[in-house]
């Protein structure tokens, strides 16, 4: 018996079709998670092993199954990445505490276990997103660390050049920008995105947002499957002023700031997951 939960594909690509093997093994009996919406697939998986004698059985755990396999079914269903917003927020809605002028650094308001699940996340993206002023604010590295796990494609949005060419994102490994500063390392990638005319300041309307998804289809073999977008506010706004989101991450600390950086305002959602990361909530939305 054999459990798979995808539909085993019955094509040719970079590889040979996987029924063809399952049928050569001579397995007796397969199980389904989830129909493959690929058009190349489609059925004709289940099909193929069902004409040879092999029992097939479909849709055991099936909600969890799509759950697994929901940014490749996204790709093939609405024609884009899945994309995935994040943020950290104290108890009483701020994203990062009041500043003091010419205060820069990141400032954690949430604790290592926390951090080792948002790192989770990142991990399993292609491409993780962030705009110029956090590059500015914080300088993040937009690395994997607190988990075992590979870096995703880091993207900087910053259309008018305000970002310093020595921002630790520009460091070693897969790094890309829209627009960026002068005199970039030579491995760091210049996106050519189509800019909004509507756009105001560093990064504008849900045109944009848009533009970046679409920009994001054409980047690897296949495209990227996975957007995981972390910031800051104004990045964050613009996908949700498109409408442009799958699913909604936040960490909320169980303490109080008082001032500081108001976190985006949450659309209509539904709770799909909560849990405690030590002191900190988990929150994942989806959409109701």
């Amino acid at each position: 018996m054999l459990y798979v939960n995808l539909e085993p594909c019955s094509h040719h690509g970079r590889t040979p079709p996987c029924c063809e093997r399952i049928a050569a093994a001579s397995v007796g009996r397969v199980v389904v998670g989830t129909p493959d919406p690929f058009v190349k697939v489609a059925g004709r998986g289940i099909a193929f092993l069902r004409d040879r004698g092999i029992d097939v059985r479909v849709g055991v755990l099936e909600a969890e199954c799509a759950q697994l396999n929901r940014t490749f079914f996204m790709r093939h269903t609405e024609g884009r990445p899945f994309v995935t917003l994040k943020w950290a927020q104290s108890r009483d809605g701020f994203m990062d505490p009041q500043r003091k002028p010419g205060q820069l650094g990141s400032i954690a308001i949430t604790g290592s276990e926390a951090q080792a699940v948002s790192h989770g996340w990142r991990a399993s993206a292609d491409i993780v997103v962030i705009g110029a002023g956090t590059v500015e604010t914080d300088d993040p590295a937009l690395t994997v660390r607190a988990i075992e796990g590979p870096d995703p494609v880091r993207w900087v949005l910053d259309p008018n050049g305000r970002t310093s060419s020595e921002a630790r994102v520009y460091g070693p490994g897969r790094v890309a920008v829209w627009g960026g500063p002068k005199n970039l390392p030579p491995h760091v990638e210049r996106l050519d995105i189509p800019r909004s005319p509507k756009s105001v300041g560093d990064f504008g309307p849900a045109e944009n947002a848009r533009a970046i998804v679409r920009t994001a289809l054409d980047q690897g073999e296949q495209g990227a499957l996975h957007i995981y977008v972390e910031g800051g506010r104004g990045t964050l706004d613009a996908f949700l002023e498109a409408d442009l989101w799958d699913e909604i991450c936040v960490i909320e600390a169980p303490h109080d700031l008082g001032s500081g950086l108001l976190a985006p305002t949450l659309p209509e959602v539904k709770t799909a997951q909560n849990w405690l990361a030590g002191t900190d909530r988990i929150n994942l939305y989806t959409r109701p």
